[in-house]
């Protein structure tokens, strides 16, 4: 978690702050008034380039690059490293440059080499002002995000030691740091994730949207509707753009299930004039059910949750008809186990399996199956 208090920071760490509020604005203005100006790029000059068309002639042409894919593809990260290192000495092509570094810089984030990949997805960010290379550096910020996410303390230290990120640091805040964070990503380029991770900070305090701590009133409400439904707007072009690409499946899979999310909470508030979410939520889970066994999870746990929030036991039967397949073989290695386990052990992420269990005592058995304990639904 970031630093609870300043106080005993000198002058010098005052002035940086104070020269931090002038990027912050900056980087809103970016978020706010560039949106337009990229959804007219989007539509008129990169509907001929694909990340398809560049990976495939990156891969011919990059022998040992083509080979680290392979390795990575099957999940042997450690292996695939020195040969992504191999390629990058191998090309002086500054885009392939940039491309190499991420994904080398993404292989070390799955071996939790942390150390290493967040300077390099720094570097990628700053190596070049080409919009050609936007999506590429704003990926590379949008996974310094997801890093932060974790909550650990030397991420943390490793991501805030410099500009711009100390900047955006709040100070005992950490899901307005979060929101910040994203909303650097899309000041780079609007890769949907990031835009959607920033609308659903703002969903989550709308009335009824579920986080009961906040309190905004009616023109902030207004202000975050309108808000939620411009990045919205925006992610949906991105959205498009990779199911057409081809091979950006994991993102485009995690944009459509945030994207459900935000739909939920736009529902409950009252807002069903975008799209009614359950039928998001479908998406989704047909999206991920293509890419193996077990692999909706997720998307069927967040469905039954948005279900239990918006319904409560009205919706019993629809909740365990969805969440039924868990307890399955299919369902075994399933990444929804890696989320319901570790929520046990956050009080504030706990309390959304928790309520489903109150609906639902297959599920409830089926928490209990992965090493919940009856204290648990009573704490």
């Amino acid at each position: 978690m970031p630093p609870d208090s300043v106080e005993t920071q000198d002058k010098l760490s005052h002035d940086l702050r104070r020269k931090g509020q002038y990027v912050l604005v900056g980087v809103l203005l970016l978020v706010l008034l560039g949106l337009g100006g990229w959804q007219w790029y989007l539509k008129n000059k990169l509907a001929d380039e694909t990340q398809a068309d560049f990976y495939n002639a990156l891969s011919k042409e990059n022998t040992a690059f083509a080979d680290a894919e392979k390795l990575a593809i099957n999940g042997n990260f450690s292996e695939a490293i020195p040969l992504y290192q191999t390629a990058l000495q191998a090309t002086h092509d500054d885009k392939q440059r940039l491309k190499i570094t991420l994904i080398l810089a993404r292989a070390m984030v799955q071996t939790g080499d942390y150390a290493h990949a967040i300077p390099l997805l720094k570097q990628v960010i700053t190596m070049s002002t080409d919009p050609v290379t936007a999506r590429g550096r704003a990926t590379a910020a949008e996974e310094i995000a997801d890093l932060y996410s974790q909550r650990d303390t030397a991420i943390t230290n490793a991501i805030f030691s410099d500009q711009p990120f100390t900047a955006l640091l709040v100070e005992g805040d950490a899901g307005l740091t979060l929101r910040q964070l994203h909303e650097y990503a899309v000041s780079i380029y609007p890769i949907a994730t990031a835009e959607l991770r920033v609308a659903k900070w703002y969903s989550a305090q709308l009335p009824n949207a579920g986080k009961k701590s906040v309190t905004i009133n009616a023109a902030q409400v207004d202000q975050h509707v309108a808000t939620i439904h411009s990045l919205l707007g925006t992610a949906d072009y991105d959205i498009n753009f990779m199911q057409a690409d081809g091979t950006m499946g994991h993102d485009f899979r995690t944009a459509i299930l945030l994207r459900a999310g935000i739909l939920g909470d736009l529902n409950r508030f009252g807002d069903t004039s975008i799209e009614n979410a359950e039928a998001q939520f479908l998406r989704a889970i047909d999206a991920f059910t293509k890419t193996g066994p077990g692999q909706d999870g997720i998307a069927r746990y967040y469905y039954a949750l948005f279900l239990a929030q918006t319904y409560g036991a009205e919706k019993k039967a629809q909740i365990q008809t969805i969440l039924a397949p868990l307890s399955t073989s299919e369902y075994a290695a399933s990444p929804v186990i890696t989320i319901l386990k570790n929520a046990r052990a956050v009080a504030s992420y706990r309390k959304f399996p928790k309520l489903i269990a109150t609906i639902d005592p297959d599920f409830k058995a089926y928490l209990m199956s992965l090493g919940w304990t009856p204290e648990d639904f009573s704490s």
